[in-house]
């Protein structure tokens, strides 16, 4: 679903920006962007309902996000 919503983002814009060729997919654009919000309040329910419940959770799972983010990136990330 994720995918279909941002495929028809992509085509909307490209849509705007190919002169007229792709007008008929226009109007999916906007539908696209609406399930990507939706979607996204499904995440953050979720995510509301799963919380970490205490302190070492709440920082096991901070470290663990920072940490995929560093790490690939090495040095270049604290820059």
């Amino acid at each position: 679903m994720r995918f279909s919503a941002a495929f028809a983002v992509l085509l909307s814009h490209t849509g705007c920006i190919s002169g007229g060729v792709l007008w008929q997919v226009q109007p999916y654009g906007r539908t696209g962007v609406m399930v990507f919000f939706v979607l996204l309040g499904f995440v953050i329910a979720c995510i509301a309902d799963m919380r970490e419940r205490t302190v070492a959770e709440y920082v096991l799972v901070r470290v663990a996000r920072h940490y995929s983010v560093i790490v690939p990136f090495g040095d270049r990330a604290i820059r």
